[in-house]
């Protein structure tokens, strides 16, 4: 399946969430009968196919990423 062009996207509703991590990068992850994943800060990323379990991966590394400087979570 190719994947969808951004007018494409937005044509047609389907559901769509965005994510912001706290060192100010936003991440775009749509449904159009597959996953599909872009970098949002400059709205220009390219969609890409990503399975959920990718998906999930992702998301979770972005979002409980230490910034530089600051501890891991759990240790002190």
């Amino acid at each position: 399946m190719a994947s969808p062009t951004r007018s494409a996207c937005s044509a047609n509703y389907e559901p769509s969430r965005a994510f912001e991590t706290r060192h100010g990068t936003v991440w775009r992850v749509e449904w159009h009968g597959a996953w599909y994943l872009a970098d949002w800060t400059t709205q220009n990323g390219a969609l890409r196919e990503i399975g959920i379990k990718e998906l999930i991966q992702f998301a979770v590394a972005r979002l409980h990423r230490p910034r530089s400087g600051e501890p891991e979570s759990g240790s002190a």
